[in-house]
């Protein structure tokens, strides 16, 4: 939908190529934050993926005016944003140990539940408040949402080390 409304020429087969590139970037863009976890620690890295989520979003998606640009956000952001979910694991390790790690794991994956309910209707309900013309608003409150959820992660890891 976004392809339609913002670049209307495109061909319908080259339309769905940026949700392609997404899904596939996924896969290898787990296997880098995890890599990157190894190095940095998964609490800095989860932090990190937080952050650089709503900054490509802000800086790529935001600003995008062509059709190249729609396809480097979409590898961009598939290769660093699903990266947390992958690291809830460790993060659960490192803070609580290995003892009843699935029901630990378990517990943080259910307190996402609210927000993936929320999510959709609540973009849904600012593109129908645009008049279903732009999706401006809904980047920038997604963007945000990121920025503000790397600042809690800090915040949070902050207080582990009082």
């Amino acid at each position: 939908m976004y392809i339609e409304l913002n670049l209307p020429s495109t061909p319908p087969m080259l339309a769905a190529l940026p949700a392609v590139l997404v899904s596939y970037c996924l896969a290898v863009g787990r296997a880098m934050v995890g890599a990157v976890a190894d190095y940095l620690g998964p609490l800095n890295t989860y932090a990190l993926v937080f952050a650089l989520s709503g900054v490509i979003q802000l800086s790529l998606w935001l600003t995008a005016k062509s059709y190249a640009q729609v396809v480097a956000f979409a590898v961009l952001y598939g290769l660093v944003a699903p990266g947390f979910l992958g690291l809830l694991p460790q993060i659960v390790v490192q803070l609580f140990g290995p003892t009843n790690l699935a029901s630990n794991v378990g517990l943080l994956i259910l307190f996402n539940g609210p927000g993936n309910m929320a999510g959709a209707p609540i973009g849904g309900a600012i593109f129908d408040a645009s008049g279903r013309k732009t999706f401006k608003w809904m980047i920038v409150l997604n963007g945000t949402f990121q920025l503000a959820g790397a600042l809690i992660a800090v915040w949070g890891e902050s207080l582990g080390h009082l």
